[in-house]
């Protein structure tokens, strides 16, 4: 891939003969950001413990808003972890869970009284790797056997030792077979 620059920053490939630079196939690809304040962007959202706002960002670097929340996604992207490992892979111990989590604005209007239970709220499954720490969260319609049961099998590997409540939805769980 090495061949004669035709401009600063700029190379040509031997094979194709078309121009490249090094942020091709990077999080600063097609990107008119200059890279010190990439670099300023990705330590503020790596050093900060809850995260970095968009807004704040904008602020911060002096950039748009629409530059800084572009940025912000980018280097969320590229932080994201893409392994396929289950969870408890190796006889590892996986706790699964499930709670009621704020105020499904699509299950009743806004200026009714919310009232007591759950069936309002958000209904959120966890998971939680104890060897790894890795931890996985996702809403899901029901609280049940027949929606819960599929994205454990799913998830956590055959082998894993397993710690759930006495919810009624895992009465009957037993790990699915894994080819």
């Amino acid at each position: 891939m090495q061949g004669k620059s035709t401009r600063i920053g700029t190379y040509k490939c031997r094979a194709c003969r078309k121009p490249f630079t090094v942020k091709v196939g990077t999080i600063f690809e097609s990107s008119r950001v200059k890279m010190h304040l990439w670099l300023q962007a990705i330590y503020l959202m790596c050093a900060s413990k809850k995260g970095v706002s968009s807004n704040q960002l904008h602020r911060t670097l002096g950039v748009t808003l629409r530059t800084a929340w572009f940025m912000s996604h980018r280097i969320c992207e590229a932080m994201r972890s893409d392994d396929l490992a289950n969870f408890g892979s190796d006889g590892g111990t996986v706790e699964v869970d499930e709670t009621y989590i704020g105020h499904d604005t699509s299950i009743k209007p806004k200026h009714e009284k919310k009232g007591r239970g759950f069936h309002h709220k958000y209904k959120v499954l966890s998971l939680v790797d104890r060897e790894t720490g890795r931890a996985k969260s996702m809403v899901v319609d029901r609280v049940n056997a027949k929606t819960l049961i599929p994205l454990v099998n799913e998830n956590v590997a055959k082998e894993a030792v397993t710690y759930t409540d006495e919810a009624a939805a895992y009465i009957k769980y037993v790990p699915a077979p894994q080819a």
